[in-house]
Formats: C-alpha cells, structure tokens, sequence
C-alpha cells in the first residue's frame, strides 16, 4: 500500500495561518513549521509545480505535507489540504498544476 491514512498537523488552523502569512523565498520557514506541527525531524523540502505536472522523485518512506493542489501517488489522487500523507514504496509522486508540498524524509 503506497499511501496510508492522512495525518492532522497539531494546531492545523495555527499552521495554515502561518503558511499564509510566509513571504515568497522563506520556504525553510514554511518546512520548519510543518515538521513543528508534525513532530517530525527528518530531512525535507519544498516541492511546487506552477504552469505544469511536475514528478517528483522520492527515497524511501517519507510524509507529504500538501499545501495547496493536488498529487498523484500510485492510482491515487491526494486533494485534501493541510493533511500529511505517509508514503511507501513509491519512486514518485506528481504534482499538478498549481500544487505545493513539503515533503519530509523518513528514516
């Protein structure tokens, strides 16, 4: 199974409030309050496509955090904002247009 039941960020309306409130270019401030409300540490980034579907390449287990959009992982079709989805055995995932995730590595 590829994708597993989503996970509520503690505080999830704080957390939106913040994301909202990030200027453009402070991403690392947007990937620090996501692991916070998530309670996780690993290593992450932040993955957007803008004009087009972008693929994104994945590294084993990891949680994708999704912003704003949608992703496909596997057969799936992930819409639901402000959830963080763990993901297993995928190489990938694809972002659809106008989609923003952080994307947090598991160990």
């Amino acid at each position: 199974m590829p994708i597993q039941s989503p996970i509520k960020p503690e505080d999830s309306e704080g957390l939106r409030s913040k994301i909202l409130a990030t200027k453009p270019g402070q991403e690392g401030i947007i990937i620090a309050d996501v692991k916070s409300h998530l309670g996780e540490s690993g290593y992450a980034t932040y993955e957007q496509a803008t004009i087009d579907t972008r693929d994104v390449a994945l590294t084993g287990k990891c949680i994708v955090f999704l912003i704003r959009g949608t992703f496909e992982v596997g057969e799936e079709n992930i819409h639901r904002n402000g959830l963080a989805y763990p993901v297993e055995d995928e190489g990938s995932i694809r972002l659809q247009q106008k989609t923003v995730v952080v994307i947090i590595k598991k160990n």
